[in-house]
């Protein structure tokens, strides 16, 4: 009787660890839980690039040497991701009256054009073009930054005190002369000047998220006829956009269904979209046709919950004030809602009547036209918040300020992933994004 207890008693154990050992080898049989792949997680290739373009060419001013070089860099890139870039060269003339050569480089992708279903059923094959830029040029010249750093020279040269000189008041208190900034973290970073400046912000940013574009473009294949544009002469009136959709025929006109544009998107306080002043009517009045692909871009934001995960976030301008608008005889207004008064590289085809799609980074949450600014961070109080085409305009200068600032808020991988590669990799995939999202009344494959 006690060898059958003692038989009970070890098949039970048996059964037992048979039962934990089942489990131990199923637990372990399961592949470890990958990481989601998360949206616009397309690595630092657009941060590089931009970088090589503002540390090897700082001074790409409209017509110059540096100008045509960097021309050169981004046609070698587009080839090297299997792309036949076409350069197409162009001349404008200053307001003194001379004549300066610039280029624009083109790269034209086919797509596989739409089915459109008609009223009565029917099917009608179309093809709808989009347009991409960003200019690559700047407004500082050479000339600017050597004075710049012949200055500091001299300056350095007239004192024996330290850059950062500093003198101690009445009170025995240190104080500074202005030759320093103070973050928001009380980290101290030297005033940059001229001789610092590298256009990184506007716009080597906007070339570095039009190349990432490009880059993710290689992998499908879209509805859409694509064209990517590196614009030349922005700083001569946006003379390469200008002429450019100079040469937009009527048929070809008919063809586009928007031109998205990339400008400064690194430094300003927030990463805004817009749509054209052509989707404006007055008042508060608005075409939808025209805003469409503005509304399309919100929504893939939304869709993607790019902040959730990425912490980007994409505004669009909700001011609301009333504008003047129209002709000036007309004391017309407008609700200054999703568009913006300021230029770029889109206005040409904006005043053709195309709908655009406007990327700057500014800072909209105002109660007037005149405190509207690119930053409102008092790091740009020197320039009064411009950074553009200012001695803040420099990747040293800005790589530094926000590292400082973001590591005081940084908790997840998103968050660890620096400012630049962040709105460079998010922009090109909400635009990447709209490409994919075809025309808005196709037919589906479905």
């Amino acid at each position: 009787m006690c060898q059958r207890k003692h038989n009970k008693i070890n098949s039970f154990i048996c059964v037992l660890l048979i039962a934990c050992m089942s489990m131990a080898v199923a637990a372990c049989s399961q592949e470890e839980p990958q990481e989601k792949t998360k949206p616009a997680d397309y690595g630092s290739y657009g941060l590089d690039m931009a970088v090589e373009i503002a540390n090897t060419w700082p001074n790409r001013s409209p017509g110059t040497a540096q100008e045509r070089e960097t021309a050169e860099f981004i046609e070698a890139a587009f080839a090297d991701l299997g792309y036949e870039p076409e350069v197409n060269k162009f001349t404008y003339q200053t307001e003194a009256g001379e004549v300066y050569s610039s280029q624009n480089i083109v790269v034209n992708i086919d797509g596989q054009g739409f089915e459109v279903e008609a009223e009565d059923g029917s099917t009608t094959s179309v093809r709808r073009r989009v347009i991409v830029g960003a200019h690559y040029d700047v407004a500082i010249t050479s000339e600017q930054s050597e004075a710049a750093r012949l200055e500091n020279e001299q300056t350095q040269e007239s004192t024996t005190e330290s850059e950062t000189t500093q003198t101690q008041d009445e009170t025995g208190e240190t104080q500074t002369d202005g030759s320093l900034v103070t973050l928001f973290t009380e980290v101290e970073l030297p005033m940059p000047t001229l001789a610092e400046f590298d256009g990184i912000h506007n716009n080597a940013s906007g070339i570095g998220a039009l190349l990432t574009l490009a880059k993710e473009l290689t992998e499908s294949q879209f509805g859409y006829d694509i064209t990517l544009v590196a614009f030349g002469a922005a700083n001569a009136g946006f003379s390469g956009s200008r002429a450019y959709a100079a040469e937009i025929d009527a048929d070809d006109l008919e063809m586009i269904d928007v031109m998205y544009n990339i400008d400064g998107i690194y430094a300003g306080d927030k990463v805004y979209a817009h749509a054209g002043q052509n989707s404006v009517l007055g008042s508060d009045k608005k075409l939808y046709e025209m805003r469409r692909k503005l509304y399309e871009a919100t929504d893939i934001y939304y869709e993607n919950e790019l902040y959730t995960n990425n912490r980007f976030a994409l505004y669009t301008n909700q001011s609301g004030i009333k504008v003047p608008w129209g002709a000036p005889e007309s004391q017309q207004f407008a609700v200054y809602r999703e568009w913006t008064q300021r230029q770029s590289d889109h206005t040409p085809f904006d005043e053709l009547g195309i709908p655009v799609v406007f990327f700057e980074s500014y800072d909209y949450d105002a109660d007037s036209l005149e405190e509207m600014r690119e930053s409102n961070n008092p790091s740009f109080a020197a320039t009064e918040g411009v950074i553009t085409a200012t001695a803040f305009d420099s990747y040293e200068y800005l790589s530094n300020l926000f590292a400082h600032s973001e590591t005081m808020s940084a908790n997840s991988k998103a968050d660890s992933i620096d400012l630049l590669t962040r709105r460079i990799n998010n922009v090109a995939f909400i635009i990447r994004g709209g490409i994919a999202k075809g025309v808005h009344n196709a037919v589906s494959e479905e």
